[in-house]
């Protein structure tokens, strides 16, 4: 019989204690994972999305109401990974309003903000130096000076992305952002025509370069780091390329150039062939097939593009011409 009750009385306990964390959980004292309460965050929203928690906030009247939701995300129960600000105009973005509130990746789109930048150094991003991982800006209007001194401090970014932001003219970034973690960036349709002889060169852990659908006319190897494996310039005003631009870099595995005015590309581009190399598309250029091509017999097979000229070529497959057929042809000038 006394047994019995000591059991029962063990059980009893062991509800309670289940019941009390239970308690605990719902009062807050530990990480939740399901999304703020709605009235919390209106009038943003939020929803999982491949596996984050993630908060949307769309044509937000004011910074005020934009920094009450983000003030009711400043606790240890917050999970909010990622958020997104769309079709929203501030002159100022709230000071210090994103302090403390853990997010690694944020999204700008159709976003107007005039002033990002704020006295004794502070930032839009104050508080996210070292959570901050991915940065997205489409089709804002961010001046492209406070952008830089905003981005300055996250010494994790690992992921940069801006389209549509009106960037020239692009200073050497390297020297801006403090963060040497930065593996992908992707700077598309941004009106750049003019890019600092050392924009990205000290970025030496980026593999990624997109810098597709600008009006860049030219060039240079100092730009880039050797540590790239994948470099988009699709959709520029190039007419050719520098000597040796890719020298170095010996984990290069495709290039993408099309979509430019190139007519030749002369043979010491490749006197430091990366051996990695996998693809090297000129597809939609001008491209004249003659002598100073043969080069490309050594990685034909690499090569994505038709010829335009001389006429008896023009269409055919740059895989399918021959080293004899070019070195009989002279190269005419480039126009």
């Amino acid at each position: 019989m006394l047994r019995g009750s000591v059991l029962a009385l063990l059980l009893l306990s062991a509800i309670a204690n289940g019941q009390s964390v239970v308690q605990d959980h719902q009062d807050g004292n530990q990480p939740s994972d399901d999304c703020p309460n709605k009235d919390l965050i209106k009038p943003c929203s939020c929803s999982e999305e491949l596996g984050k928690k993630h908060l949307k906030c769309s044509s937000i009247g004011s910074p005020l109401e934009l920094r009450k939701v983000l003030n009711n995300l400043k606790t240890k129960q917050n999970t909010v990974a990622v958020m997104e600000l769309s079709n929203t105009n501030f002159f100022s973005f709230p000071e210090n309003a994103l302090f403390q509130t853990q997010f690694n990746e944020m999204i700008f789109n159709n976003v107007t903000i005039v002033k990002a930048h704020f006295k004794d150094g502070k930032n839009i991003f104050m508080g996210l130096e070292h959570t901050l991982k991915i940065v997205n800006i489409f089709n804002s209007n961010i001046s492209s000076g406070i952008l830089w001194n905003a981005l300055e401090p996250l010494e994790e970014l690992i992921v940069l992305e801006i389209s549509n932001a009106e960037l020239n003219p692009l200073p050497a970034l390297s020297e801006w952002l403090t963060t040497y973690q930065l593996g992908k960036l992707f700077l598309t349709s941004n009106s750049i025509s003019e890019v600092d002889e050392n924009a990205f060169s000290k970025f030496d852990k980026l593999s990624r370069l997109s810098l597709k659908d600008n009006n860049i006319k030219e060039i240079k190897a100092s730009m880039f780091p050797t540590s790239l494996t994948f470099i988009d310039l699709s959709g520029n005003l190039l007419t050719t390329l520098p000597p040796d631009v890719f020298s170095g870099m010996q984990n290069l595995q495709e290039v993408k150039l099309v979509e430019n005015n190139i007519q030749i590309i002369p043979y010491d581009v490749f006197t430091d062939y990366p051996k990695s190399l996998k693809t090297f598309d000129l597809s939609k250029n001008k491209l004249q097939c003659c002598a100073k091509w043969k080069w490309i017999m050594q990685m034909k097979d690499k090569m994505l593009g038709r010829c335009d000229t001389p006429s008896n070529l023009k269409n055919k497959n740059l895989k399918d011409v021959n080293e004899e057929t070019l070195l009989a042809i002279e190269c005419t000038k480039i126009d």
